[in-house]
């Protein structure tokens, strides 16, 4: 594992998951099918030339492989599923990009969240984890113009890092773009973490299902500030006397 930065937090980890299982996520998004990839502007999802890949969204309790991936990978970071949007597959081919952006949502010009991101309701994107699911000869990194980071695709490389600042909102240096490939399809595999619970667990979904009626999830009091400590006292603890040398 190599940290890259402390503020926001980078952290990069090599075969986190393995060939076979990197073309088995593959597999179950082509099986699923595969759509256009969204943003938020103005409120509303919507599709933009900003972001021109296409991706296939599962919840935890879609399908056993991938929750265990989800489980482990949340384990790895320290924070519980519960906490995560569906995650995405998303394919990039050749000339397909995510421009400039930030993961964590921005107040409009009068200090309001859009509504459709429930940021009232979960919080905001704290922690954003991207694994490669294919490597890429040409093209097809992250890169963090701000910071002047780039990371290549490989195949089962995870890029952990935070989103936010002390005020809950985007942290300058976060600013991130997925690259397009030059050569043949790029294939990632993203979560996004929310601040408080997102979704049920899976055990909460096997049961309402059984019992037909909608799941909710108990509220507990939630302290934000207490939460980013221990985010970032969590990632100080994991990158801990680890290499800082560049991929």
């Amino acid at each position: 594992m190599i940290k890259y930065n402390n503020s926001p937090t980078i952290i990069v980890e090599d075969n986190v998951l393995s060939p076979d299982l990197c073309d088995h996520i593959v597999n179950l998004a082509t099986t699923q099918g595969l759509g256009n990839n969204l943003i938020i502007r103005d409120g509303k999802y919507v599709q933009d030339e900003m972001r021109t890949s296409k991706g296939s969204y599962f919840s935890y309790g879609d399908n056993d492989v991938l929750d265990t991936v989800i489980e482990a990978l949340s384990d790895m970071c320290g924070l519980p599923p519960t906490r995560l949007e569906p995650v995405t597959i998303q394919r990039y081919q050749p000339g397909q990009e995510y421009k400039p952006h930030y993961d964590g949502f921005l107040p409009d010009d009068k200090g309001k969240m859009p509504k459709s991101a429930k940021v009232k309701e979960s919080g905001n994107r704290c922690v954003t984890m991207i694994t490669y699911l294919n490597t890429v000869s040409d093209g097809g990194g992250t890169v963090f113009p701000v910071l002047g980071l780039a990371i290549k695709a490989v195949q089962g490389r995870t890029i952990i890092f935070g989103n936010l600042d002390e005020h809950k909102v985007p942290h300058p240096s976060s600013l991130h773009m997925g690259l397009p490939p030059e050569d043949g399809d790029k294939w990632i595999l993203t979560f996004w973490f929310r601040e408080k619970d997102f979704m049920v667990t899976k055990k909460e979904l096997a049961k309402a299902l059984k019992a037909k009626k909608s799941t909710t999830v108990e509220k507990k009091p939630f302290d934000s500030k207490q939460h980013a400590k221990n985010v970032h006292e969590k990632f100080k603890k994991i990158a801990a006397d680890r290499s800082e040398m560049p991929l």
